[in-house]
């Protein structure tokens, strides 16, 4: 026998939990989406563009993405330093609400009067851990560099009737509040068509009226543990 046969092999690790769906935060995974043509130009200036794209109708809502272009200064330019994300996450931007109110601003308004925003500072309104009422708009991933940024932007619910009117400003760059109109009979009939590949398990269905936990919690929690065992094996190794 070898020196390490003497070593047990460990147990592998239980393979990690998919954390729970929540319809107002992410379309799901388990849904073929119907794509949109929309003439999404919002903003054209000399000097920067910001323009709508990947319009996608799910069954319980849309998903789209928002790309600001900025012209080079000189030519052949590489780096460009304005290129930080207009659409820093709101419960990370502390400042005066006249600072917040300048930065790019987006929302959503139904027919019906009910709508959401989300942009610098502006907070979702509804409790962690409670089930929202929709509409709501909420970030999903976002990139960009060089004079480039594309976010994407996620909008839970859909109004029976009428239209939806997609609403932004951007105070800094004096673009005043504008919108744009969706065809709301083309987002109803999407929905209708966007496929569900795959019901959801009864105890992820479960999970979705758990509260959320922050992450930092959770890894708390694990360090936490992992020290507790730790200490025990000590002791019992005594």
């Amino acid at each position: 026998m070898g020196f390490f046969d003497a070593f047990p092999v460990p147990e592998p690790p239980e393979p990690p939990r998919r954390a729970p769906a929540r319809a107002w935060r992410d379309p799901g995974r388990n849904v073929m989406p119907v794509t949109l043509v929309v003439d999404g130009l919002l903003v054209r200036r000399p000097e920067f563009a910001v323009f709508l794209n990947d319009f996608r109708v799910y069954r319980s809502g849309f998903a789209f993405a928002v790309n600001v272009l900025r012209k080079p200064r000189r030519p052949g330019e590489d780096h460009d330093r304005r290129t930080e994300s207009p659409f820093d996450h709101p419960r990370r931007v502390l400042g005066s609400e006249a600072k917040v109110r300048r930065d790019l601003q987006f929302g959503v308004r139904f027919a019906d009067g009910r709508g959401a925003a989300i942009g610098p500072g502006l907070v979702p309104p509804h409790a962690r851990g409670s089930r929202p009422e929709p509409p709501l708009i909420s970030m999903r991933g976002g990139h960009g560099g060089n004079g480039y940024w594309q976010q994407a932007l996620w909008v839970w619910g859909l109004p029976e009737e009428g239209d939806v009117d997609l609403v932004y400003s951007w105070a800094a760059e004096d673009v005043a509040e504008a919108r744009l109109s969706l065809d709301g009979d083309a987002l109803r009939e999407g929905a209708g068509r966007a496929a569900v590949l795959w019901e959801e398990t009864e105890e992820l269905e479960e999970q979705l009226d758990e509260p959320e936990e922050p992450e930092g919690r959770q890894e708390s929690k694990v360090r936490q543990t992992t020290a507790q065992q730790a200490k025990e094996d000590g002791d019992a190794a005594r």
